[in-house]
């Protein structure tokens, strides 16, 4: 939980009952602290509040303040547990038809789901797609233009990603369609999503109304034509904090996207920056790919051969994988792991399938789809695979009579006419 201070001024969001939803959005000053605080309203009231409904005042300026300080710690309860045999994960995925649970307010069933569980399949509203899409693209703009947090040497932190990440994940979990607030009005719909979702301000409540409202925003539709957007105090971020210019999105998205490339080599190309200083601005693949002197400043001949592949089948690599694909990858990689783990072991390990409700085996290796692809429940350009065993120490080995990986990729990259399978 927060480590607030006696005398520090917070913001109260989060309350789902009647009287609580009257003190969402407001500010007071920590008399007590403790798992429940007391706090001194500006009037001068005194109330009892959840330490985790309180966010220090103006902690962040990009969303507000206030929920994007907490993030309420998810229990890793399992659905139908007896902890949680009153507000299942199934009594939760609730459809346009019945927004929320029996018994259970709106805002309620918002942050029972938020804070307590992961989303459990089929929870979440497909009405309110279109706004974790454009949240989605915000986040990859902002990385685009500001760089990712691994790569940046003057940020430690890309605030503007994570919240647009967050608020993404909260639009992609409701249980319930956000235009059943339309009807409120701008002014209505701002106050209520703001009070009653985590993570939004109303910065981002009034995104998701313009989404809403026009299938876009402000800050999206500047962002795609690569002027810069404006913030939550209305002023235009013609800079970041690091200097870094915010406009020429598109162009540092699609450079960024190159593999071995990455979001800070793309602001260099296109802002003939870092070790581009003195050359020609760089804006697309095909420039790069028709550039000896960039090329050369990328790595020369010791990258000449994977930099090149990546640039001429660029298009190739982004068009998105189909399930079929999908499966018929981890289904050709297992096979490979398994032979040759077989092998190793000197006796067959490739167990069929386990039975509907069953575990898997503890004797063969597996392969399951992880990252985004997975969450988002659709196909993304690539596929992610996560190997597993249940006792092999590691997939490494003392050596490589004990590897897994060097093995699988020798096969996988072997010619078309060597391979034992789709490559």
């Amino acid at each position: 939980q927060m480590q607030l201070g006696v005398g520090e001024v917070v913001r109260i969001f989060g309350l789902t009952s009647d009287k609580g939803r009257e003190l969402n959005g407001r500010e007071a000053t920590v008399l007590t602290v403790g798992d429940r605080c007391h706090v001194e309203l500006a009037g001068g009231d005194a109330v009892s509040v959840r330490n985790c409904n309180l966010v220090r005042a103006g902690e962040y300026d990009s969303d507000d303040g206030w929920n994007v300080g907490r993030v309420a710690k998810r229990q890793r309860t399992e659905p139908g547990s007896a902890s949680s045999s009153e507000t299942s994960s199934t009594a939760l995925a609730a459809s346009s038809a019945a927004p929320s649970p029996a018994g259970v307010s709106e805002e309620g069933a918002v942050w029972l789901v938020l804070s307590s569980y992961s989303f459990p399949e089929g929870c979440a509203c497909v009405a309110n797609a279109p706004i974790a899409a454009a949240f989605r693209s915000l986040e990859k703009f902002e990385v685009s233009v500001q760089c990712d947090d691994d790569a940046s040497e003057e940020r430690h932190f890309n605030s503007e990603a994570l919240l647009y990440s967050r608020a993404a994940a909260v639009a992609a979990g409701v249980p319930f369609p956000l235009s059943q607030w339309m009807p409120l009005g701008k002014s209505g719909f701002v106050a209520r999503a703001a009070a009653s979702l985590p993570f939004f301000g109303p910065f981002r409540a009034l995104q998701a109304y313009q989404i809403l409202s026009s299938g876009s925003c402000e800050a999206l539709a500047k962002f795609e034509i690569g002027r810069p957007p404006t913030g939550s105090d209305n002023a235009l971020r013609l800079k970041n904090e690091a200097g870094r210019s915010m406009a020429s999105a598109p162009e540092k998205r699609q450079l960024g996207k190159v593999f071995g490339l990455g979001a800070k080599t793309a602001i260099d190309l296109v802002e003939a920056a870092g070790r581009f200083d003195g050359l020609t601005p760089v804006r697309s693949v095909p420039s790069l790919l028709q550039s000896p002197q960039h090329l050369a400043k990328l790595g020369g001949d010791k990258r000449a051969g994977s930099l090149l592949a990546s640039l001429r089948h660029f298009d190739e690599l982004q068009e998105p994988v189909s399930e079929a694909e999908a499966l018929e990858m981890r289904r050709h990689v297992l096979s490979v792991v398994r032979s040759h783990h077989s092998a190793r072991a000197g006796e067959r390990r490739d167990c069929p399938p386990p039975p509907a409700g069953g575990g898997p085996c503890r004797c063969c290796w597996h392969a399951d789809f992880v990252g985004g692809s997975r969450t988002r429940g659709r196909a993304g350009h690539d596929v992610d695979l996560l190997l597993w065993h249940a006792t092999e120490p590691n997939s490494w080995g003392e050596g490589e009579e004990a590897c897994v990986l060097l093995p699988l990729l020798r096969e996988l990259l072997l010619p078309a006419g060597g391979a034992t399978g789709p490559g």
